[in-house]
């Protein structure tokens, strides 16, 4: 008797462990992310950012690296990283669409620009990209805008090195 109560015992034990891990699944499915929030509330805040914050550093280095953003090198015993010139470009380009300050009433940023002919393409996207990122059309080459992005202007021209084309002025009128 005391044997057949054993084994039912462990049955039970393995029903019970069983029926948990079908509803844990369930509810994955139901809700990925409820799991997860669970593990991460049995785990010290601490510990929890210690562990993964170096995986979301690796994670990161490594995407970066795959995309040709960054690019490494050893200098000694240091490890040196560098950022691709197309990543400032992006990171001005981003910076200038999503400034909103603007300058003092009369103030406005003025780019006049004379690209040759055999430019035309390098001219009609910095047209298209003065115009997605606010500026409005004076004349076929003369742009303007009331936003503050003078000098992140200035540093997307020399980065693209279109200076000898472009110039960029800051001044005053309608």
């Amino acid at each position: 008797m005391a044997q057949n109560q054993k084994s039912n015992k462990v049955t039970q034990e393995i029903i019970d462990t069983l029926v948990e891990a079908s509803d844990l699944t369930i509810e994955w499915m139901n809700n990925p992310y409820k799991q997860y929030r669970r593990i991460r509330g049995i785990m010290e805040p601490e510990e929890w950012d210690q562990i993964f914050r170096e995986k979301k550093k690796r994670r990161a280095l490594k995407e970066l690296k795959r995309k040709k953003w960054l690019t490494e090198r050893r200098e000694g015993n240091q490890i040196v990283f560098e950022l691709a010139e197309s990543v400032a470009i992006q990171r001005l380009k981003t910076m200038i669409r999503s400034t909103i300050a603007v300058l003092p009433e009369p103030s406005i940023i003025l780019v006049a620009f004379d690209f040759p002919e055999a430019a035309r393409k390098a001219r009609d996207s910095f047209r298209f990209f003065l115009k997605s990122v606010g500026f409005g059309q004076k004349q076929l080459s003369v742009w303007f805008s009331n936003k503050s992005i003078l000098d992140e202007m200035q540093a997307l021209v020399r980065i693209l090195k279109i200076e000898k084309w472009v110039n960029i002025y800051l001044t005053s009128g309608t």
